[in-house]
């Protein structure tokens, strides 16, 4: 039985195609580009060329290979604030949470504040319960269990307890693996063999699963 819902926030309480990912994008190239004293052009090919599997994250490269530790300034800078220019309110979102019979959080890669912005934006705060960040979680994101971990436990609740709607197929992967409840969040329902999870196109379409109703 489901007891709690727990949703992301970039690509999964707004479409990919919004535009936000190449707005951030830009802004990370900035700030590289400035900490390291090269041109944002210079700092993304910069950030392409790391190697495949050493580092999480532009933000653990900066620290493990360039000793940076201003971490909140690095989250302040990256992340758009505009969220009127690139996709609209949701009214349909608002009507979905306000049906819900479980509780729900959010459970972020970002920063608590981004998703705080994103939450106003859309109007949505109040349905949540909890945020759950990079921060809350040592620094330790999803796909990897040690993430899903600190959430659960702080929920007291198990996987099998806990619904997770996510727009990454990896991370769904990775919490159906530890006994998990996923529901992929994906516009383009792009075909998946053997997916070991549910595809939705967007967030709204968590009312087909009736259980949470």
């Amino acid at each position: 039985m489901i007891k709690h819902v727990l949703m992301d926030v970039d690509h999964t309480l707004y479409p990919r195609s919004s535009g936000v990912e190449g707005a951030m994008v830009k802004l990370i190239n900035k700030f590289v580009g400035d900490y390291l004293g090269v041109t944002p052009e210079e700092a993304g090919r910069m950030r392409a060329e790391r190697p495949a599997g050493v580092y999480a994250s532009t933000l653990d490269w900066l620290q493990r290979k360039y000793g940076f530790t201003d971490i909140y300034g690095y989250f302040r800078a990256i992340h758009p604030t505009r969220f009127w220019e690139h996709f609209p309110k949701n009214s349909e979102l608002i009507l979905m949470l306000d049906k819900l019979k479980v509780p729900c959080s959010i459970f972020t890669n970002s920063w608590s504040n981004h998703a705080l912005n994103v939450m106003d934006y859309l109007e949505i705060t109040p349905f949540f319960k909890k945020i759950y960040d990079l921060p809350f979680c040592h620094f330790i994101g999803k796909p990897d269990p040690r993430s899903f971990r600190y959430v659960l436990d702080d929920l007291k609740l198990e996987p099998d307890q806990v619904l997770l709607a996510d727009d990454a197929p990896e991370t769904i992967i990775a919490y159906t693996k530890i006994g998990g409840k996923g529901v992929l969040v994906d516009e383009n329902l792009k075909p998946r063999q053997n997916f070991p999870a549910p595809i939705i196109k967007e967030i709204t379409q968590l009312t087909q699963f009736t259980e949470l109703f």
